[in-house]
């Protein structure tokens, strides 16, 4: 995909809002909750023993869990704050790679819906769920090439028509206004 890679390039990177903001929320949590929960599993295990240390020129003995309690609360919020945005833009990224072609799919199957069958499935090279399109593109040519064959075989009736009964005539009028609905 040379040079027209940029022209199938998305603009917009929240496109399914409520999908894209969860997968976030979840990513972003887990990143939280797992730097606290590693920084109290340390303070668990520093409960038990003691250190000394000088502060304000004064010898002082504390369990060695006081003594890195700032210094693990300060890095985990450095953690969750760095990591946290990090997983939030990654999520976001993923999220869009997903959501994007849903939303693609989306408005391709209700044109399909609507009657138009020339309209294929196109997603771009990358994207997560480009074996389902094709799929569903397969589905497409080959209800196409039904349809096709329907309406070849109405077009032949009607020019046989006159060998027809009345009550015959009247059911193809209405078969070939249901396939005129179709492009194909």
């Amino acid at each position: 995909m040379g040079n027209d890679q940029g022209a199938n390039r998305r603009k917009i990177l929240i496109v399914d809002r409520s999908f894209q903001y969860q997968l976030i929320a979840k990513f972003f949590s887990m990143v939280a909750v797992g730097s606290l929960l590693m920084g109290s599993v340390i303070y668990f295990f520093c409960g038990q023993t003691v250190t000394t240390v000088f502060k304000d020129s004064r010898l002082k003995i504390l369990t060695t869990a006081d003594f890195i309690l700032p210094g693990l609360l300060m890095s985990a919020t450095a953690v969750i704050a760095v990591v946290g945005m990090a997983t939030a833009l990654l999520a976001l990224y993923m999220s869009h790679r997903i959501a994007g072609p849903v939303y693609r799919m989306r408005q391709d199957l209700a044109n399909f819906k609507a009657g138009n069958l020339k309209k294929i499935f196109c997603l771009r090279e990358n994207d997560e769920i480009r074996p389902l399109a094709e799929s569903l593109n397969d589905m497409a040519r080959d209800v196409q090439n039904s349809m096709t064959a329907l309406k070849a075989e109405a077009d032949h009736l009607e020019k046989i028509s006159g060998e027809l009964s009345p009550k015959a005539r009247e059911h193809l009028r209405a078969l070939k206004k249901v396939l005129d609905s179709y492009h194909v």
